[in-house]
C-alpha cells in the first residue's frame, strides 16, 4: 500500500495510546485474535505491539510496505471494525487513509511484494533492531500460510504434528505386523533354486525401472494447456524453471556483479564499491550471505535452497510449470527403495548359499540402479514447463560474446543458465557458477632436475 507520510511528531504516542475497543466491550480484539487464528493470548498481544509497529512504519514513509503473516492477520480483523479502523485510526492516529491492497496474483506481483517486505524488515531493522523471528520471518523464509474459515463446532482442527506423529506410529505397527510376513516371504525367496530366483530379480529389475519410467511420465504431466502467462515470469522465476533454487541464486549473483556490487575473488564472491540504490529480496539473500562469509566459498555464501523454494516454488506450480518437490522426491525415492531391495535380497541369497555369488547377483542390482537414474534423470520441470522455457529461449536475443556487461547478461542466465556466460565477458563468472570438472587426462605440471 502507498500512504502520503504524515509529520512523524506525536505518531508513536498517538499509536501507542490508541484503543482498540470500547470501554464496554466484552469480547476484546485480543481476544478475538487470538480465538480466530489459534493462538496463545501471550502471542495474540505481541502481534498487536507488532502491528502498532507496521502501522508506524506506514504512515512514516511513502515507501510500498508489506505486512508478515501473523501482522496481516491482525490487520485484517481490525478492517471488520470499520468504525475504529476508518473513523478513528485513519483520521485521528495515522492522519491519512490506509487501504489494504491485496495480491493481484502472478509471479511479477509475488516478487514486488516480497522486495516490499524486505525493505519493511529493513527499515524495522533500523528503528528498533531485529524483529522478533516468530512473528516478522526473514525474507525469501518461512512457509507460506494457507488459511480457510472453519466452523470448529462441526470441524476438530488436527494439528500437522499431531499428524505426523499418528501417522508414524501407524507406520511403526504395520511394520511390526508386515515383519512376520516380510520375513517369510525372503525365506521362501531364498529357498528355491538358483535359476527361479534369477528369474524372480530380472522381473522385479524390469519391474522397478518400468515404474520409474511411469512416475517420471505421471510427475511431468502438466495441469493445464501452455498459455501467456508463462511469459509473465520474472527473472528469477526464469532460472528455477532452468535449473532450481540455484538458478534463481546464479541470476541475483549475475545482477549484483554486473551492478558493480560483487566481484569474484578466488572460489568465492567479495563486496564490490559500487553503490547500490535499490535491492531485490534474493540480493539482499546473496549480499547477507557475503557478508557473514566474506573469505568464505561460494557454497558457504549461497542463500539456503529451502529458503528459495518456498519464495518461488508455489507460484511456478500454480502454473504447472514444474513438479511439486514432493512429487519429485517420490519419483526418485520409490525406484531407488526398490533398487535397495533388489540389492539386498541379491545379498542375502549370497549369503544364505555360501558359495561364491554369480555375475547375476554382483551386476544385476548395479544395472538396475544405472537405468534407475537414467529413467528419471533430473526431475524438475513439467511437460508444460519445457514447453515455457523453449518459448522463452526462443524468444531471447542473445547478446553477442564481445558485448559489454550489462543487465541483460541476467536475463541470459536466467533462460540458459550459468553455463551461458562462457560465451560472454563474465567468463571468470561463468567459472565460479558453473565450474567445469577438469580433464582425465590432465597430469601435474612439469619439474625439471638439474644435474
Amino acid at each position: 500500500m502507498d500512504v502520503v507520510p504524515v509529520a512523524t511528531a506525536g505518531l508513536a504516542d498517538r499509536l501507542w495510546a490508541f484503543r482498540f475497543d470500547e470501554p464496554d466491550a466484552t469480547a476484546t480484539f485480543l481476544d478475538r485474535l487470538a480465538n480466530d487464528n489459534g493462538w496463545a493470548t501471550v502471542y495474540a498481544g505481541r502481534v498487536v505491539e507488532e502491528y502498532r509497529r507496521f502501522l508506524w512504519l506506514v504512515a512514516s514513509s511513502s515507501e510500498l510496505a508489506s505486512p508478515s503473516p501473523a501482522v496481516d492477520r491482525a490487520w485484517h480483523l481490525h478492517l471488520l471494525d470499520t468504525r475504529s479502523y476508518w473513523d478513528q485510526l485513519c483520521p485521528m492516529v495515522l492522519g491519512r487513509p490506509l487501504h489494504h491492497e491485496p495480491s493481484r496474483g502472478g509471479p511479477v506481483e509475488r516478487s514486488r511484494l516480497q522486495t516490499a517486505y524486505a525493505r519493511t524488515v529493513d527499515r524495522y531493522r533500523r528503528a528498533w533492531g531485529d524483529p522478533p523471528g516468530d512473528i516478522w520471518t526473514p525474507p525469501g523464509h518461512g512457509r507460506r500460510p494457507r488459511l480457510r474459515v472453519i466452523d470448529l463446532g462441526a470441524t476438530v482442527p488436527i494439528p500437522r504434528r499431531l499428524l505426523a506423529l499418528a501417522g508414524f506410529a501407524v507406520l511403526v505397527g504395520l511394520a511390526i505386523v508386515a515383519k512376520g510376513a516380510i520375513i517369510g516371504c525372503a525365506r521362501a525367496l531364498l529357498v528355491p533354486s538358483g535359476l527361479v530366483f534369477g528369474g524372480a530379480m530380472v522381473n522385479l529389475a524390469a519391474g522397478i525401472v518400468a515404474t520409474a519410467g511411469f512416475l517420471r511420465h505421471r510427475s511431468r504431466r502438466g495441469p493445464r494447456p501452455l498459455d501467456a502467462r508463462a511469459a509473465t515470469l520474472d527473472h528469477y522465476g526464469q532460472g528455477f524453471l532452468v535449473a532450481g533454487p540455484d538458478g534463481a541464486i546464479d541470476v541475483a549473483i549475475t545482477e549484483l556483479v554486473v551492478a558493480g556490487a560483487l566481484f569474484v575473488r578466488g572460489r568465492g564472491l567479495c563486496r564490490g564499491a559500487a553503490p547500490l540504490r535499490e535491492s531485490t529480496w534474493l540480493q539482499q539473500l546473496v549480499l547477507r550471505g557475503v557478508a557473514e562469509q566474506p573469505a568464505g566459498e561460494l557454497s558457504a555464501q549461497r542463500p539456503p535452497a529451502a529458503a528459495i523454494r518456498e519464495a518461488l516454488e508455489p507460484e511456478l506450480i500454480e502454473d504447472g510449470l514444474i513438479i511439486p518437490y514432493r512429487r519429485r522426491v517420490l519419483a526418485v525415492a520409490v525406484p531407488l527403495a526398490g533398487t535397495g531391495l533388489m540389492a539386498a535380497l541379491c545379498t542375502a541369497r549370497a549369503v544364505a548359499s555360501g558359495g561364491a555369488p554369480g555375475w547375476l547377483l554382483l551386476y544385476l542390482p548395479l544395472f538396475t540402479l544405472l537405468a534407475v537414474l537414467a529413467t528419471t534423470g533430473t526431475i524438475l520441470r513439467t511437460v508444460r514447463g519445457d514447453a515455457a522455457l523453449e518459448r522463452l529461449r526462443a524468444a531471447f536475443p542473445v547478446p553477442a560474446p564481445t558485448s559489454p556487461a550489462h543487465a541483460d547478461y541476467a536475463a541470459l542466465v536466467a533462460c540458459f543458465g550459468a553455463e551461458s556466460l562462457r560465451a560472454s565477458t563474465l567468463v571468470e563468472l561463468a567459472d565460479l557458477l558453473a565450474p567445469r570438472p577438469p580433464p582425465s587426462d590432465s597430469y601435474g605440471s612439469g619439474c625439471g632436475c638439474g644435474g
